[in-house]
Formats: structure tokens, sequence, C-alpha cells
């Protein structure tokens, strides 16, 4: 990199260094064939058909951008190329009585630290409606600037808002955060493809097949990873938290 030099001396030289990974477009697809006198009898079962095969190709697309590892035919999904939770100075074993929320602005705390700015964090919904009613040590309801509900019932938590999934998605141990930012990219080649043509026999047995299918490539540059975090309350808490009554850090004994 650059450096100071005197007048006449040699300037420090730059090196370079070129990764490339080769990223492919990844298919979901479904096929199936209808009897024509069920189309002549119900005009409007194309348009079922149809919503039928949006519904199961977005199902599998959804469920793969969200689990997968990204190997065989599927594309990378979101979580398995998450970070984990980092404890920052200010939060490592230093929180007395560590809740739920005191995580999530940990987590926060962890990927403002990866010079990411966390836009939203998702857990299960009833992991949402356990931090609407969660007390602090006095038995009160948590009621602060940090923890706003807003009108609609949308909360937010030191800015960042917390939205309910389902446990399917994110468990109840677990948060995923992701940043403003997204660098998690996700590119479809174009739109959901619904089309009709004749296969095999169709023509012969009076029948009309139908194939549906959508193309994505998903991919998250190496200088954008701490955009997504990833991790379980179970593990987050334990790293912040410190005994109230002794002030130490519960797994080390350290302050």
């Amino acid at each position: 990199g650059a450096a100071w030099i005197n007048c006449g001396e040699e300037k420090p030289k730059r090196s370079f260094r070129i990764k490339v990974t080769k990223v492919e477009a990844k298919k979901v697809a479904i096929f199936g064939t209808v009897e024509d006198c069920l189309l002549k009898d119900w005009p409007s079962f194309v348009n079922f058909l149809r919503e039928d095969f949006m519904d199961e190709v977005y199902e599998e697309y959804n469920d793969a951008l969200l689990n997968s590892d990204g190997t065989g035919k599927k594309p990378l999904g979101i979580k398995e190329n998450a970070t984990a939770f980092v404890a920052t100075d200010a939060f490592n074993g230093t929180i007395p009585g560590a809740n739920k929320i005191d995580a999530i602005v940990a987590a926060a705390a962890s990927m403002r630290a990866e010079n990411e700015e966390p836009g939203k964090v998702f857990v299960s919904s009833d992991t949402l409606y356990s931090l609407y009613i969660l007390k602090d040590n006095n038995e009160r309801y948590q009621n602060s600037n940090l923890v706003y509900v807003n009108p609609e019932g949308r909360l937010f938590i030191a800015g960042v808002e917390v939205i309910g999934v389902n446990s399917a998605d994110v468990g109840s141990d677990y948060l995923l955060m992701i940043s403003k930012d997204l660098g998690f990219k996700i590119l479809n080649y174009g739109n959901f493809v619904f089309e009709a043509g004749l296969n095999g026999n169709d023509f012969r047995e009076d029948k009309t097949s139908y194939r549906g299918y959508l193309e994505v490539i998903s991919y998250i540059p190496e200088n954008r990873e701490g955009s997504v975090l990833y991790d379980q309350f179970s593990v987050i808490i334990p790293a912040i938290v410190t005994d109230p009554e002794t002030g130490t850090d519960p797994e080390t004994g350290g302050n």
C-alpha cells in the first residue's frame, strides 16, 4: 500500500490478486398434464393450475434461498452463509441479568463492528410475542426508548425492527439479523415461466402438458459476509451476561 517516503526514494510497490468464483444459475421447476375435456368443462382451470404451480415453485424457492448450502442443484441460502455472533468488548460478559432484548442489541453491535448497519432481525413468532411481555429485574414491563412498539404493533429494539416469522424458518432459540444494505444478493433470470405444450402422446390422448420454472442466482461477496448474522439466544446470552450479585462473567469468573 501507500507509504511516506523521502524525495527520490523508491515508491512502495502495489501488488494485486484477483479471485474469480463461478456462480451458476439454478432452476426450480415443475411439470403436469391435464385432460383437454377438463379444460373445456372448467375454462378457468388453467388459472388455477398456474397459481398452483407458482405456489409450489416459490415454496421451494424460498426454502432453498433461506436454508440451502449452495451445493448440488440448489442455490446458496442466506442462513448457510451467515456469520455467527461475536461479542464486542462492551458486551463481552458485561450485562447483568441479560435477556433476549439485550441479546438483540448485542447482535446489532456485533454486526456494526463488521461495518454493517443492522436493518431487521427475524425471530420466530412465539419469540416475538415473548419480547412484548419481557420484564426487567424489578418485574416491570420493558418500556423505554430502546424498546418501541408503534401504533401498528411493529416492534423496534435499538432502532432495529423485529419481525416474527414461521418457526420452521427461524427457530424459537434463533435470531436472523440482516443489514440495511443486504450483501446477500438474489438475482432472478426473468419472471416465473408458465407454458403449455404437447408431450409424448398428449395429442393422441387429448391432453395438454404444462411446465413452470424459475431461474435464480444467489451469492454474497466476501467483503459483505458480515451483513447476515444467524445464531442462538442460548449462545449469545451466556456470552454477554454477568452475574448481578458478583459482577462477574458466570462463564469465566472474570469481570
